[in-house]
Order: C-alpha cells, then structure tokens, then sequence
C-alpha cells in the first residue's frame, strides 16, 4: 500500500468541505481537527480560519464534545474521573474545560457504585475471601488503571461487602 502525498491545499473552501466530511464520521475536539486538517496537507492559516468558521456555526464546541465523550467513556468503558481526565487531555480539550467536565461529572456519577460494579465484573468467578496479596494488588491496579482514586478504592474494598483489605490502612 502507497500513501499519497499530503495535497497543498490552499483554499478555505476545501479546507472547509475536508473539515466537515471530518466532523461527518464523529465529533471532534478543535485540536483533534486541527490535527486531522494538518495530516492531510492542509496549511495552518486555512485551518485555523476553518476552524474558527465551524465553531462560529456550532459545529465545533469543545465543552460539549468533552462532557459527551465523558458519558461516552462512563457508560461504555466504566472509566473513573482520573481516567477519563487523562482522556480529554490527549483529545486536546483546554484545562478550564477539562476543569468544568470533570466537575460535572463529579455531580452526576457515584463513583463508589462504579467500583463496586467493577468488582463485581472482576470477580464473579473468584472467590474474593481467600484471595492472597498478590491477587489484592492485581485487583487494587485494574480498579486504578480504569481511572478511581485510591481513597475510593480503598474504602470499597474495606467496607463489610468485599472485606478485601484489612483495616490497618488508614
């Protein structure tokens, strides 16, 4: 397979009709769009006018793309908050935005009950009592991994339910 070279595109009109079968697949942050304009050839001069021509229009909007990708990661992946700020920062989304998702988020979700659920789907075939530490760690890192702070993850895993970690951790 040969790859074509990038086309030097000079005009707004095709730099415009590339951005909008771009944002016809999925929505987009501006950088991710930046970006994909970039790759195809496209100069910095005309994306930028293009970019800001499609947030004029509402086609582009960076908080509402970052809360929707969000519930996005929620519901599909289960991610916690930490990883899905990890997430809108690799898709570009500005800090303040970043701050408001995450913020919001915070007010919607039960981040405890998203652990537990967690565990449950880990754990349903093993028998969690009589695990060994090992098995405690494997476990302590997925939940970690999929983005839940360490205080919520220790305070589910010493509550009755799970009792997976003693209580001499404060």
């Amino acid at each position: 397979m040969t790859l074509k070279p990038p086309v030097q595109a000079d005009s707004l009109k095709e730099t415009m009709e590339a951005a909008y079968r771009i944002l016809s697949i999925r929505s987009r942050s501006e950088e991710e769009l930046k970006e994909k304009l970039k790759q195809r050839g496209f100069r910095a001069g005309t994306i930028d006018q293009a970019v800001s021509s499609l947030r004029e229009k509402g086609y582009l909007n960076d908080a509402e793309f970052s809360l929707n990708f969000a519930r996005h990661l929620i519901r599909t992946r289960r991610y916690g908050l930490i990883r899905i700020e990890e997430e809108l920062r690799k898709k570009g989304i500005p800090a303040g935005i970043l701050r408001d998702t995450i913020n919001n988020l915070t007010g919607e979700i039960d981040e405890k009950a998203m652990v537990v659920n967690a565990l449950e789907v880990r754990l349903r075939r093993s028998n969690f009592a009589s695990m060994d530490e090992k098995g405690k760690r494997k476990i302590m890192q997925y939940l970690f991994r999929k983005g839940f702070s360490l205080t919520t993850i220790y305070e589910v895993l010493k509550s009755r339910k799970w009792n997976i970690i003693e209580n001499d951790r404060n």
